[in-house]
């Protein structure tokens, strides 16, 4: 099984039925061990717009490849400003099921806690978030008819440490 790293985003408002809710890829991104921690590195502005998710399945085919680098663009420039911090980092600990530390998003560093499971030598990731606690917008359109939930869930899958 290949190592990956997806981000979720969730759709809200009046005229959320015309959006859609999202699956985001990070194809730069690396997780090491150091000492009794993990550190977790990721250039953001690598992302890939997988496309939508429908009725909990990925439609690759959903969306169109001009709203991708649209799309794309938007989360570079403008919400995640990838010019000004182009790294997203982690480092926390484990304990038991959770991995516990600071994640580092847009300049700002929040405390957060993964949820870990393992099968065999997989190890599986998941936390939501909240956006704004580290000072980033929801996404707003047609003067808020259209907008993202302030929740993003991240989920990961790697070879043990």
């Amino acid at each position: 099984m290949r190592e990956w790293l997806r981000v979720y985003t969730y759709k809200a408002g009046l005229l959320s039925p015309m959006a859609h809710d999202l699956q985001i890829s990070l194809s730069r991104w690396d997780l090491q061990p150091e000492g009794t921690y993990w550190l977790f590195q990721a250039d953001a502005s690598h992302l890939e717009i997988d496309g939508p998710i429908v009725r909990g399945q990925l439609e690759q085919r959903g969306i169109t490849d001009r709203d991708r680098r649209k799309i794309k663009g938007h989360i570079r420039d403008t919400i995640l400003n990838t010019r000004a911090h182009p790294k997203i980092t982690f480092r926390g600990r484990p304990h038991g099921d959770l991995l516990e530390g600071e994640l580092r998003l847009r300049g700002s560093v929040q405390k957060v806690a993964i949820i870990l499971s393992q099968e065999g030598p997989l190890i599986r990731g998941e936390v939501e978030i909240q956006p704004s606690r580290w000072g980033i917008a929801p996404f707003k359109a047609l003067g808020g008819t259209i907008k993202l939930q302030d929740r993003i869930r991240v989920a990961f899958c790697i070879q043990g440490l």
